[in-house]
């Protein structure tokens, strides 16, 4: 028997890590050899460092070898827990000293995951969701039982939004702030007339939110731009490919070029034939990179907004928040690259980046955040920016995990991220950053089981964090939640643990000493009061028709669908709820919520509430021969139950037209949608004048 053979059945036999895997020890070596032939960098990258990695990739392939030849492998079975890195605590994060710590730990959650590029997006745990889940946030869910039974939308928690909360709509009073198709509509509004003050859009980037803060319109967007993407294993794969070639063309007398333009034209006429083509195998030569702007305006002349600064930070958008002059902003960015340390620009494969009115700057490695237990080449970034300031940063801070929910209290930032698994349960890393007029700094990290559902599982009160988490059993398939309490010092103080098994908690609402589990068609799963630290189960599996949210102190709202007899939405029902969900009153509204609804960025303020005046918005489509009829009800709430007060109706061809907020100015309503803005009069709904935008 051949020793390769040999090796192999040894592999098979037990049990292998991925970190001493024969191929990834190979690619380690390689960069090692790499590394050695090029020349070193003046950047924070210390030789005692780079020992240390060359060191460790050298130990683990000789612990390999001697592991498959002598035949001791079944002690890695029984010892999988490995460490990664310099790091030996497994339950501190500790800021690393320079970039080579930095990178020797972002290559080993490489090799141990197999994997060099990581999307952005993050999958929520309860992410396999059934087709009947995913129609019931559209309204669309078919049910055969008729016109009786109700259907829920999967909403977030809504309320008026303020200043501190980012959102596509403001106004100061006298002036309308609206971001639609791609642009930022500054509009006057003088009692329901209205004109265009200015239009601004910026080349590159796609408005998401904004904040107002006196003279200073703090617009946050969207970029994506094509970088490179080289690495190892591309150079080594286009080395040979043209070895290849060159040896080919000895014997044939084509050239290489020629070769590679014939292998792309049989490519393509092998996929057009229906086949692979041999190019669908290549590595990459660009991937998409994705970047948060910040553009801060001077507003004071309203028909020229003009650019105080500009910052952008690398990563996807996550959240944001404004307190006093500073916004808080939060990126999930993934850009690491298998290509060797050897030159500066390569701190572009796995350090994060951030700009400061077009000039790039790399986060400092003593910002870089590390968990003992490294489980992702991901890095969630949390910048604090003076907007009133000429040059925004105050300070930035990255931590290798990420930012899958994030919840903000007045002194602090939350993030839950992937953690490592534990035994086969999955877990959450939580770390936690103080915050204040800018400075944001490294405060605590926890673990807990299970994965944290969204932003709104995660609450403070009294100091104490409480989160609500989905634990999936690798083995059995079983998911159940979890309530933790976890003091001000950072560690679980209580916790209640295997509730609601086999049920998936959707939406979570903290109130008044006590959360709220619900599923995706809005039954609660289960109440746990909150006294202290000791969570306590104190009632499961109430039927709820509806989905909830926060109205007033001691009142909630639900919203529900209501099917025909072909299973289809025909109407709204608005349901009032006292503090034991009991309802009050309830009305009907014909039309099925716009499509906007159901994005969970866009949803949160799509129905417009005002405890304080007691008005209600809610907008809605229906579907006709010619089109669609785009409605926004007015209804109000008092003493004598719910009452419609009026509606706006447009008939429209495509449901583009739909509205998706509303906004009260005086006796005024403002009701927006991408086509046109409409003001109406507070009274009955009297239309004064319908702005088309453009």
């Amino acid at each position: 028997m051949k020793f390769e053979q040999k090796i192999n059945e040894l592999i098979n036999e037990v049990e292998v890590p991925e970190c001493i895997s024969p191929e990834n020890i190979a690619l380690m070596l390689k960069q090692k050899a790499s590394s050695a032939n090029s020349k070193s960098f003046d950047t924070q990258i210390s030789m005692k460092s780079k020992k240390k990695a060359i060191a460790f990739r050298s130990s683990a392939a000789i612990a390999a070898g001697f592991a498959l030849v002598l035949g001791v492998m079944a002690f890695i079975k029984d010892n999988p827990s490995l460490p990664l890195g310099y790091l030996d605590s497994a339950e501190e994060i500790k800021e690393a000293e320079n970039y080579a710590d930095v990178y020797k730990v972002i290559q080993d959650a490489f090799v141990k995951n197999g994997t060099s590029k990581e999307d952005n997006t993050i999958e929520p745990d309860n992410s396999t969701t059934s087709s009947t889940d995913t129609q019931t946030k559209t309204g669309q869910t078919q049910n055969s039982e008729g016109s009786q039974k109700s259907v829920s939308y999967d909403i977030s928690d809504s309320s008026l939004s303020d200043a501190a909360e980012a959102d596509i709509l403001k106004t100061d009073g006298n002036n309308l702030y609206y971001i639609a198709n791609g642009s930022l509509y500054i509009v006057s509004a003088n009692g329901g007339k209205m004109t265009l003050l200015s239009k601004t859009s910026s080349q590159g980037t796609y408005p998401v939110e904004m904040y107002i803060n006196g003279n200073r319109l703090i617009v946050i967007s969207n970029n994506t731009v094509e970088t490179p993407y080289e690495t190892a294993l591309k150079e080594e794969t286009a080395a040979s490919e043209t070895t290849a070639a060159q040896a080919e063309t000895s014997a044939s007398g084509t050239t290489a070029g020629e070769e590679a333009q014939k292998q792309v034209s049989e490519g393509d006429k092998n996929t057009q034939n229906g086949g692979t083509s041999k190019t669908d195998k290549k590595i990459p030569s660009t991937v998409l990179q994705s970047n948060s702007v910040v553009e801060i305006y001077d507003i004071s002349d309203k028909t020229a907004p003009k650019i105080v600064s500009t910052y952008k930070q690398n990563g996807s958008y996550i959240s944001s928040k404004m307190q006093g002059n500073t916004v808080y902003l939060v990126t999930n960015y993934s850009g690491y690259q298998t290509k060797p340390l050897d030159n500066k620009e390569d701190l572009d494969n796995y350090v994060p980046a951030y700009y400061i009115n077009d000039a790039k700057n790399y986060i400092q490695a003593t910002d870089i955040c590390i968990p003992a237990q490294v489980g992702s080449t991901s890095y969630a970034i949390v910048s604090g920016l003076d907007i009133q300031g000429t040059s925004p940063l105050v300070s930035i801070k990255a931590v290798l995990s990420n930012a899958k929910s994030v919840y903000f209290s007045d002194s602090y930032l939350y993030i839950a991220g992937n953690g490592n698994a534990i035994g086969d349960k999955n877990s959450t890393l939580l770390t936690r950053f103080s915050i204040k007029d800018g400075a944001v700094a490294y405060s605590a990290n926890a673990s807990v089981e299970g994965a944290v559902i969204n932003s709104a599982a995660m609450n403070e009160d009294g100091g104490n964090l409480r989160v609500v988490t989905l634990t999936t059993d690798s083995k059995s398939g079983k998911r159940y939640s979890n309530v933790f309490v976890l003091g001000s010092d950072f560690k679980v103080s209580g916790s209640l643990t295997g509730i609601c098994a086999d049920k998936t908690v959707s939406e979570v609402s903290f109130e008044s000493g006590k959360v709220v589990l619900m599923s995706s068609s809005a039954q609660i799963l289960a109440e746990i009061t909150l006294p202290g630290n000791e969570p306590k189960l104190s009632k499961t599996s109430s039927s709820l028709p509806v989905t909830y949210y926060k109205y007033s102190d001691d009142k909630f709202a639900g919203i529900s669908g209501i099917l025909d007899q072909s299973g289809k939405v025909k109407s709204i029902k608005l349901s009032i709820y006292d503090s034991n969900f009991k309802e009050l009153s309830s009305v009907e509204l014909d039309g099925a919520l716009p499509d906007s609804f159901a994005n969970e960025t866009e949803s949160k303020n799509v129905i417009f509430f005002d405890a304080q005046s007691g008005l209600i918005g809610i907008p809605a489509v229906s579907s006709g021969e010619y089109g669609f009829k785009n409605l926004y009800y007015l209804i109000s709430y008092g003493s004598d139950g719910l009452k419609l007060k009026g509606k706006l109706e447009y008939n429209d061809v495509e449901q583009n037209s739909s509205f998706n907020r509303a906004i009260v100015s005086g006796d005024v309503l403002y009701a927006f949608s991408n086509e046109r803005i409409v003001s109406a009069q507070l009274s009955d709904l009297k239309v004064i004048e319908a702005f088309e935008l453009n």
